[in-house]
């Protein structure tokens, strides 16, 4: 077996396909930059011409994407980021929006038209930056191994991000976008396999096959090509890898030994605990003299039988004087998550513990030299078994690898609502289904979802908590929250950082407004799109009956 820094490659041959469709993106991006130069500040419809050549365009760039955002990845970030401003921690430097994201929401604002010189600023960037890639790639020396890779990591996006709309959530070509990037692994498999009768050849053809069938992006079966499409192919792409010696793993957060997206590939983070670790911070967790008073231990908020959260809508402080400023989350699955607490200020479960313990409201442990463990150890056996909270073994698991009859037929219909024309899976991601983003899970999201103080007839009063905006005081976080985990929101309620919303019903209604903005209050900030789902109420209960398809059962972790 060849090692993959020593296996002669195909970079020559990669490299030429790659240029060929750079050339027609490029073209691409131009005819977009005239159709916008061609809008008529009088004329509403000469917006459209400009609609047709973004969704061409965008679709072209997927033809590239995975190279770019694996071998350039700072470019590949110029085309497709965010239609929002974010935010570089910790120095607090503001990354403007831009993009093809950007021109998305601009095209389809009210009198758009007006917007023609925006866009045409935001254009010469895009146009100079696409006409001048063939220049990027000079040099160029990736292995087939790094290609692989790299068309591994897509395949993740293509799960998670473009069948959900995440990246194009108006135009709604997620789809045809998704057949545009398995097309180039399909040219990419001949040019590295040198034939086309290999299962992983084969796998690519189904999948195209099935991303041509012409439904529209609602309509779209997620769950089928997932089970059916996707998820082969992705176990065919890492078994052909294998096989011939090409394995890289880049990411400390991906496992491919795990078989596939579904089947424990993500990492939780410090997954390496120990036995003893986890057990001990088992007993810990139980530990009444943890608090100051010897009154309360991490259990008594995080009941095991309310799924490690104690189902209030805020719990009390430990002298009980006073209520908390939070709703208790749950526990499970927090290790998955890249920062605790609902404004994220803990980087890791140890220093949330920390956190916990030397907080006066909550536990106000007294630390005491003449202990035999210490609060680092404490910290770490807390950790670790939080880390073991993490079952995976709800009806939706069980379907996903290979119990057909797991799911009803309304939950299944639920999940395609959830990550098609609901839009929750492009902020819960698939598989967790918290704000960890796809594909390599690192970072945190945070939105900005206009919850209401109160849940009551007037509902016109936003709650006063400004969330991560108390850990980085930048405007972006003003009243932004961790995005949770929705595993198990069968039994964690209520809801939201504040506990308004006792009932799934009710969160439902919430989304399907359109968040605080479309219920009239004042968000400025507002992450979360304020246009109406027009979800129906079958819609909305098939969404609630597939997130109970999410529970786990708790036998083997209470």
């Amino acid at each position: 077996m060849i090692s993959p820094g020593t296996r002669p490659g195909h970079s020559d041959a990669i490299l030429d396909y790659i240029k060929k469709q750079t050339v027609i993106f490029s073209k691409d991006v131009n005819e977009l930059s005239n159709a916008v130069n061609k809008i008529n500040l009088q004329d509403t419809v000469s917006i459209n011409p400009a609609i047709q050549a973004l969704k061409k365009a965008r679709i072209q760039y997927k033809r590239i994407s995975f190279f770019l955002d694996y071998f350039y990845p700072f470019d590949g970030k110029l085309y497709n980021s965010p239609a929002k401003r974010e935010v570089e921690e910790p120095f607090l430097e503001y990354e403007e929006p831009r993009g093809f994201q950007v021109i998305e929401a601009e095209l389809f604002k009210r009198h758009a038209e007006k917007n023609k010189r925006y866009l045409k600023d935001e254009l010469v960037v895009l146009k100079e930056s696409s006409d001048d890639l063939l220049s990027v790639y000079f040099g160029f020396e990736g292995s087939d191994a790094q290609v692989l890779e790299s068309m591994r990591i897509e395949l993740i996006r293509i799960m998670t991000l473009y069948i959900s709309g995440f990246d194009a959530p108006i135009l709604k070509t997620g789809i045809m976008e998704s057949l545009s990037a398995i097309e180039s692994m399909k040219a990419i498999n001949k040019i590295i396999s040198n034939v086309e009768d290999t299962a992983l050849s084969e796998r690519l053809r189904a999948a195209a096959q099935y991303l041509r069938n012409p439904v529209g992006f609602d309509r779209f079966d997620r769950l089928e090509f997932l089970t059916a499409y996707a998820i082969p192919l992705e176990e065919a792409l890492g078994k052909y890898i294998k096989n011939n010696g090409l394995e890289l793993n880049t990411s400390k957060y991906l496992d491919y030994n795990g078989g596939n997206l579904f089947r424990e590939e993500v990492k939780m983070r410090g997954s390496e605990t120990n036995k003893e670790m986890s057990s001990l911070g088992k007993k810990l967790f139980f530990d009444f003299s943890l608090s100051g008073n010897h009154v309360r231990s991490c259990s008594s908020c995080h009941q095991p039988g309310k799924y490690f959260t104690d189902q209030q809508g805020l719990n009390r402080t430990l002298d009980n004087s006073r209520f908390l400023k939070r709703n208790t989350a749950t526990l499970i699955y927090s290790g998955y998550q890249f920062a605790q607490f609902w404004d994220g200020r803990a980087e890791t479960l140890s220093d949330q513990a920390h956190d916990v313990l030397m907080n006066k409201e909550e536990m106000a442990f007294q630390t005491d030299s003449g202990r035999h463990i210490s609060m680092d150890t404490i910290q770490a056996a807390l950790a670790a078994y939080i880390r073991t909270l993490s079952p995976m073994n709800s009806s939706f698991d069980r379907f996903m690898n290979g119990e057909k009859n797991a799911l009803s037929e309304e939950q299944k219909k639920g999940f395609n609502l959830f990550m098609g024309k609901a839009a929750c899976g492009t902020c819960h991601f698939a598989p967790v289904f918290n704000g960890s983003t796809p594909p390599f899970y690192n970072r945190t999201e945070y939105e900005v979802l206009g919850v209401p103080e109160k849940n009551n007839a007037q509902r016109n009063k936003l709650d006063p908590d400004l969330g991560r905006y108390t850990v980085y005081p930048v405007d972006v976080y003003r009243r932004a929250f961790k995005t949770p985990t929705v595993r198990n929101v069968q039994f964690t309620q209520p809801y939201m950082h504040n506990g308004v919303f006792k009932n799934l019903d009710e969160v439902m209604n919430f989304y399907n407004l359109g968040g605080g903005r479309g219920m009239g209050l004042k968000v400025p900030e507002q992450s979360l799109p304020d246009k109406p789902l027009h979800l129906s109420k079958k819609e909305k209960l098939a969404i609630i009956a597939f997130l109970n398809a999410l529970t786990d059962s708790l036998n083997n972790i209470n």
